[in-house]
């Protein structure tokens, strides 16, 4: 086992204060070494397994098969989370291989892990979260605490085929994240050493955020919060939004809730002990072994992981069929959506596209409108005899303004003057003298 104790006491942090606080003086004679022995990890692993077989009796066991009668095995996580396993700590790295060993056992019909955590370390827990999720697709995993399930452990608990707690239980959530700086310098200084830390002039990107944090004071840590810690916090909401859907948005504010408040809060899905957790577990694999029978007589019919949604793929460019494709292409990174999410957002882009087509087709009607409108104008120039008058780029409410002077005009004369429509070339001035001579002739007669 590592002993990197120094990872410890500095770096991200999804773990409840008051249980990080608690562990300070075991770190600090861990650092001093001081009446302290690690143990071997296979150790450490005899302490942690107890096995059930009836449903009811839970006893010391091994990982190992044992014979051909269906178990339940117990894993404790009652330490600190951690990747690497550390002094008397098993590292999630190592709770993921067992898991991985328990799932392909045949005599193992589910696991129970019996928590007692406020968390730990940010780095390997959103790991651990998808080994937990794998387990659940394939066997029954039930998660008990009968004290803290705080942050990273609530973590790697979300995503659980059944979360148990007892009422007695003392704090279960604290979903959020904060991270603990510590400089070394000083101790270093302290025995004699010149620290100079020094950066490549093509490396200005390099720690950035932790050394605007050490350099740039508030507005440093300012920084380092937005840049660093809450993309940590978002990811660490949408697991547990895809996990657990029923959870109480007040639950992602940070606090703390006891085992009766976190059944409100659907932080858990019960009230109960670690006898009822093993026994949840049965039932589990009964019920999935009644229900794959039964579908065994069924008509095979298409699986929903083969549903597609081409809107949504549409807009990402992904090809294939629905979410088998769509997690291949993007993995584990950025939100994690459920299948009814995903159909919740694929609803929603289908009525947008109708209704933005819909929204088309009238803007094409409009346009036909003002194309007909426009065509009647111009023929109503051309018989007024007005097209010289007006420019090629003119605009309808130009061309509008222009028939409507020569209206008025026209409306000023009397009935006989404007009986004869004017065309080009004619001229008014003309006409108006020509009328002046009869009328003069005809007084002389």
């Amino acid at each position: 086992m590592s002993n990197q104790i120094e990872t410890l006491f500095s770096g991200n942090f999804y773990i409840d204060r008051s249980y990080g606080v608690g562990l300070v003086p075991a770190l600090i004679k861990l650092y001093k070494s001081e009446n302290f022995v690690a143990r071997k990890e296979s150790d450490v692993l005899k302490t942690i397994t107890r096995v059930s077989i009836d449903g009811a009796t839970i006893s010391n066991g091994t990982l190992e098969a044992s014979g051909t009668e269906q178990r339940v095995v117990v894993l404790a996580f009652k330490q600190p989370v951690v990747k690497f396993s550390t002094y008397d700590w098993l590292g999630t790295q190592t709770y993921i291989r067992i898991l991985n060993q328990l799932k392909n056992d045949p005599t193992v019909v589910g696991v129970v892990v019996d928590g007692d955590s406020g968390g730990g370390q940010v780095y390997g827990t959103p790991e651990t979260y998808d080994a937990v999720a794998a387990f659940v697709a394939v066997k029954p995993f039930v998660f008990y605490t009968g004290g803290y399930a705080c942050s990273g452990m609530y973590y790697i608990a979300a995503p659980s085929s059944y979360i148990i707690a007892n009422k007695r239980a003392d704090a279960i959530g604290s979903i959020g994240a904060y991270c603990t700086m510590v400089n070394y310098d000083g101790i270093l200084e302290h025995f004699g050493a010149k620290v100079n830390t020094m950066y490549s002039s093509l490396s200005e990107d390099k720690n950035k955020n932790h050394r605007a944090v050490e350099e740039g004071g508030e507005e440093g840590i300012k920084q380092y919060i937005r840049e660093e810690l809450d993309p940590m916090v978002i990811t660490f909401h949408n697991d547990m939004k895809a996990a657990r859907p029923q959870l109480n948005e007040t639950v992602f504010k940070g606090g703390t809730w006891n085992g009766v408040q976190s059944l409100e809060m659907g932080l858990i899905d019960a009230n109960g002990s670690l006898e009822d957790a093993v026994a949840k577990v049965f039932e589990l694999a009964n019920t999935n072994k009644n229900s794959n029978k039964n579908q065994s007589n069924k008509p095979k019919t298409m699986s929903k992981t083969t549903k597609s949604f081409p809107a949504i793929q549409s807009i990402l460019g992904i090809e294939g069929e629905g979410i088998a494709t769509i997690s291949t292409v993007l993995g584990n990174k950025g939100v994690q959506l459920t299948e009814a999410q995903l159909e919740t957002i694929e609803a929603s882009l289908a009525g947008n596209e109708t209704a933005l087509s819909a929204e088309k087709e009238k803007v094409t009607t409009a346009q036909a409108t003002v194309t007909g409108i426009d065509t009647a104008i111009t023929t109503a120039l051309e018989t007024a005899g007005l097209t010289a008058s007006v420019e090629a780029t003119a605009t309808a409410d130009t061309k509008v303004a222009l028939l409507g002077a020569k209206v008025a005009e026209y409306g000023k004369r009397s009935g006989a003057q404007a009986s004869k429509p004017k065309a080009d070339g004619d001229s008014f001035e003309e006409e108006l003298d020509q009328d002046k001579d009869t009328s003069l002739i005809n007084s002389m007669k």
